[in-house]
């Protein structure tokens, strides 16, 4: 994919906007070697999905995800789509009619069920959007579906119109993470029963159908065009072309893919044991 990308890249440099620095941010390839934040985004906008993951809490992960959004906004011409892990599907109406001016932001807030941290970290990208004309998908499944899976398993939300139609709870490595992640949360030397970890496991791969979902129905409903799909989610849906990329791959075998993993790390390095081969580029905030 990325020699793919390479090639196109320099098509696009010329028109890519650029990017002011950030003090204490780091923009890495995928081993680890600096690169230009403009470089990225000319590579980034030869793709037709861009996965930036983020770590839900850092300012400056979600600041530079805002900035490439915009530069590849640029870049594209204005064919770019925002898609989102933040709003579920039953949000798509009214998310419509506030981009369309049908909504007061209020109104829109109310019927929502925005994340806590909306007005500090997604309200940018939405107001961006909203100026732009960007389309804005709300991908992720219905917050109920998904606590219904983690109790009692897939089948228990197949066939509901706020969740995914095909669900194929793929395991391999990212279920091996996943569960490794589980057990650390579990702490106290207390494991969590396996059973309840595998449902767990089934409703991390529900969100990530649902959102594959979204971003592959989009882009079937607007064919021949080939907007780029940039989409929002925490790094562990899109790390290692895991979770919701190996979805959208699954469905759609030919777009070029391309993932962005970022974290916030107290001393700002690259860490190689951690950090290599989580996404074409990282980026490695202090924020």
């Amino acid at each position: 994919m990325r020699s793919t990308l390479l090639q196109a890249a320099s098509l696009l440099l010329a028109s890519c906007a650029a990017l002011p620095g950030t003090s204490g941010d780091q923009v890495l390839d995928a081993a680890g070697a600096p690169v230009a934040l403009e470089a990225m985004v000319s590579e980034l906008a030869a793709a037709d999905v861009v996965f930036l993951g983020e770590e839900h809490d850092s300012d400056g992960v979600h600041a530079l995800q805002l900035e490439v959004l915009q530069a590849l906004h640029a870049a594209r011409g204005g064919a770019v789509v925002l898609s989102m892990e933040m709003f579920e599907r039953d949000a798509q109406g009214s998310l419509d009619l506030y981009l369309d001016g049908g909504l007061t932001e209020e109104e829109f807030l109310a019927r929502t069920r925005p994340w806590p941290n909306y007005a500090e970290h997604y309200r940018g990208a939405i107001e961006f959007a909203k100026a732009e004309g960007i389309p804005v998908l709300a991908g992720n499944a219905k917050r109920a579906l998904a606590s219904r899976v983690s109790r009692e398993g897939t089948a228990a939300a197949q066939g509901d119109p706020w969740g995914p139609r095909q669900v194929i709870p793929m395991g391999g490595r990212y279920e091996e993470l996943f569960m490794e992640v589980m057990s650390q949360m579990a702490g106290h030397g207390q494991a969590m029963p396996t059973a309840r970890m595998r449902r767990f496991f089934e409703a991390q791969c529900y969100k990530d159908e649902a959102m594959a979902e979204a971003i592959t129905d989009h882009l079937a409903a607007v064919a021949p065009e080939r907007p780029l799909v940039v989409h929002w989610c925490g790094r562990f849906h899109s790390d290692f072309g895991l979770g919701t990329v190996e979805r959208v791959a699954r469905r759609r075998p030919d777009l070029a893919l391309a993932v962005v993993s970022g974290r916030k790390r107290a001393n700002g390095d690259y860490d190689s044991e951690e950090d290599a081969g989580r996404g074409d580029f990282l980026w490695i905030t202090q924020r």
